[in-house]
């Protein structure tokens, strides 16, 4: 047998009070016999017992959960029924049942006594005397895997009586920690759907990555941003048109063959013509607007 690491009880329940050979012996039954050598052994694990449990009512680093009481009480009712059957396998599971009882809370003999006397109404003072006394002599405790191979519990019975605190001896540890974290997953994924949260494939069909819509209005990915933010984004630029909108700055330039040409020849001539451009962007098209003012002679 090897010892889990499940914890004992919040609220350690007392521990017996040694008792000597003779009481022992005076208390049972004729038929029952106990080596002087064997009392002695025995009152020495319970006084070691005794200490540890005082250790740990102290420190609190431990406790046995009642769930795993609860959870052995629905296996043995699921599999037997009422009561265990009067063989080996009903003297296990009684064992194993004594085991967690004993560190509930209140006296651990009488805990024992009865579930014990619940479960097997067939096992005898002396056998139950013997039980306890063993039971007290060494605390066995077991891990939910341990426990459920000892058991043979399946992981489907374990699924369908919903116990929590014994593994099942076909599932490992990790494959229940992987089944329990997919089952999380798919909750809040069903939580965040209800909460109108689009699903990722949803999401990127319609996203801006997807669709583009710089492409349609002729600029750059950079631009459309910016004036998104600007909220001047609007119908694709008229390439046509001789007043563009500069990408650095937002504003407006005039085309490098505009600002380079050469002034009209009655200009050259005296004839005093001035040429202004005025041009002006919506968000819907650039416009642009020429006038020409011949001055007097």
């Amino acid at each position: 047998m090897s010892n889990g690491g499940d914890p004992p009880t919040s609220e350690p329940p007392p521990r017996l009070a040694t008792e000597t050979a003779a009481n022992r012996k005076a208390l049972n039954s004729p038929g029952y016999h106990e080596h002087e050598a064997t009392a002695r052994r025995l009152d020495a694990l319970i006084e070691i017992e005794n200490r540890a449990a005082r250790r740990d009512r102290e420190a609190r680093a431990f406790a046995l959960p009642a769930g795993r009481v609860r959870d052995l009480v629905r296996f043995f009712a699921f599999t037997y029924g009422e009561g265990m059957p009067d063989d080996d396998g009903g003297r296990d599971d009684a064992f194993i049942l004594a085991q967690h009882v004993a560190r509930l809370n209140g006296d651990p003999a009488s805990n024992v006594a009865k579930h014990v006397r619940q479960w097997c109404p067939w096992m005898d003072d002396d056998e139950l005397a013997a039980l306890v006394r063993r039971v007290q002599a060494k605390p066995i405790k077991w891990s939910a895997d341990t426990l459920g191979k000892r058991l043979g519990l399946l992981d489907e019975v374990r699924t369908k009586l919903r116990i929590k605190t014994i593994g099942g001896c076909d599932v490992s540890k990790a494959e229940r920690t992987a089944r329990t974290a997919a089952r999380k997953v798919q909750a809040k994924t069903a939580k965040r759907r209800a909460g109108g949260v689009q699903a990722r494939d949803a999401y990127e069909a319609n996203s801006l990555s997807r669709t583009k819509p710089w492409e349609a209005e002729g600029i750059g990915r950079s631009t459309w941003y910016a004036r998104r933010k600007e909220g001047r984004t609007g119908a694709p630029l008229d390439r046509s048109d001789p007043c563009k909108q500069s990408r650095s700055s937002g504003g407006h330039t005039w085309p490098s063959s505009t600002r380079s040409q050469a002034a009209p020849p009655l200009a050259r001539q005296g004839e005093g013509v001035a040429a202004s451009v005025l041009c002006l962007a919506d968000d819907a098209s650039l416009i642009s607007v020429v006038s020409w003012v011949r001055a007097a002679p």
